[in-house]
Formats: structure tokens, sequence, C-alpha cells
């Protein structure tokens, strides 16, 4: 059974490192496990202070909302699909 934190990649905790306040370190790289947060997303939420949003507010459920309204389109299955796609013809291209 792999810990939920293996599951991230390094670029993952080199960012989290950046932040000060210990719960939030935590907080984010749980997120991040769970929800299986790309690097990028990781960025955005420290960098618009997610955790320190969601202590604050009183309405919790509008702060998460907001959170997952700007998630990328994109699902993981899409974006290997893309990126292996691009590479068969990229492959194909130099035969």
């Amino acid at each position: 059974m792999k810990t939920l934190f293996s599951q991230l990649s390094w670029s993952h905790f080199q960012r989290v490192l950046k932040v000060s306040n210990e719960n939030a370190r935590i907080y984010y790289l749980k997120e991040a496990a769970e929800n299986t947060w790309s690097v990028r997303t990781l960025d955005r939420n420290i960098f618009t202070l997610y955790y320190d949003r969601l202590i604050a507010s009183a309405d919790k459920e509008l702060i998460e909302k907001e959170m997952t309204k700007n998630k990328p389109n994109a699902t993981k299955s899409q974006r290997f699909y893309k990126k292996s796609h691009g590479f068969r013809i990229s492959q194909s291209a130099n035969k």
C-alpha cells in the first residue's frame, strides 16, 4: 500500500517547502495528493493563499467552489492521451 505522499512529485514538495506556515504545508500536501493536483494547480493555490482564505472564511463552501471552478478541464487521462498521441506523431514524422 502506497502512502498518500508517494503520489506527489519532488516538484510538489519543493513548492510546499516555500510555505512558512507548517499547518498550511501539511494541508497543501494532503490536498494535492488526495485531489491529484498538478504542480501548476498547487502553485496557484499557494499563490492565492487558498489555505489562509479557507481558514479565515465563514463560508468555506464558497472558497471551495471557487477553487474547483478554476480547475483545468483536462483530466489525467486526457493529458496522457495528448502527450502520447503527440509523441506518436513526432515518431512517425522522423521515419
